[in-house]
């Protein structure tokens, strides 16, 4: 059989049939909770009642079809202390004899508003901060752009939203890995800072996914400084970590680095420090050239 292909897991992005198989009854986002019983998260997997193999979802793995690297690991770790929730693959299940030991399944410039504690606890203050790429850290994966917005979403709670806006066609010359036939999947977060209690209570993680042309747009208007809206495309969450005691930011920004693979302005956000990427866009534009200079013997 074909494997499914981007535009056929956009599709089944709502698709229970699966779940309603197995009889498991998730949240109005599509989100399973690992806390219950019957969930065993795996380093790629999840067991489930001890009878089946289920996946998270598609769009949580590298590339969006390779093996998952560290979001389940980080999750499993959340999962002690948190309420953790995951989007499943409609898609893919096995039993679960077929789950090997080694879990392996399956034969910089920017503007804005910095992060900091000050600005946490602003209750008045809404900021969108932009993080551009002057280089490559994957040949196959380029975030050209990365949005940050911040705004008080209710009394005492302020939120930060992530927006990653990739070019259709990476500066090595590949077709990005979130365009599809019909659709293009972009990545998204978001985090919700507790004042009162002076902690983050809530990450998540998901895509929203446009029409080609319309993110063709998007994209452009990003490109132009001229900004979008932030309710744009649709917005499937892929998981959830909430804790009304708090969550560590240590570990809020390793389930995001995790998710914004390849993305250097996660870190650089977070931190206040640009992010060294290891080739810049001139020396990837002159090796496609074949302009590279000769090394001196």
């Amino acid at each position: 059989m074909q494997n499914p292909s981007l535009d056929d897991h956009v599709e089944s992005l709502s698709d229970r049939a699966l779940l309603d198989e197995l009889g498991i009854v998730p949240d109005d986002n599509m989100l399973v909770d690992l806390n219950d019983e019957p969930f065993a998260l795996k380093h790629h997997g999840i067991i489930f009642d001890n009878k089946f193999a289920i996946y998270p979802h598609q769009f949580l793995r590298r590339y969006y079809t390779e093996h998952f690297v560290d979001i389940p690991d980080i999750l499993k770790h959340a999962n002690k202390t948190c309420k953790v929730s995951v989007r499943v693959d409609p898609l893919r299940r096995t039993v679960t004899r077929n789950y090997v030991i080694d879990g392996r399944f399956e034969a910089d410039a920017w503007y804005g508003p910095r992060f900091s504690s000050e600005l946490m606890q602003d209750r008045y203050k809404n900021g969108r901060t932009l993080h551009k790429s002057y280089g490559i850290v994957d040949g196959h994966y380029f975030a050209e752009f990365t949005v940050f917005r911040t705004m008080m979403m209710d009394s005492g709670l302020r939120e930060i939203s992530i927006e990653e806006y990739c070019p259709l066609e990476t500066p090595t010359g590949l077709i990005s890995p979130g365009w599809g036939s019909k659709y293009f999947i972009q990545k998204f977060g978001h985090i919700v800072y507790d004042q009162s209690k002076d902690k983050f209570t809530h990450v998540d993680a998901a895509v929203r996914v446009f029409n080609v042309d319309d993110y063709s747009v998007y994209f452009d208007a990003i490109q132009s400084s001229r900004g979008n809206p932030d309710h744009i495309g649709v917005r499937h969450k892929m998981f959830l970590v909430e804790n009304d005691d708090g969550i560590e930011l240590d570990l809020i920004q390793a389930l995001l680095t995790a998710w914004f693979r390849y993305n250097p302005h996660i870190q650089e956000y977070f931190s206040g420090t640009k992010a060294e990427n290891e080739i810049p866009l001139e020396v990837v534009k002159a090796a496609r050239e074949g302009k590279l200079p000769k090394a001196n013997n």
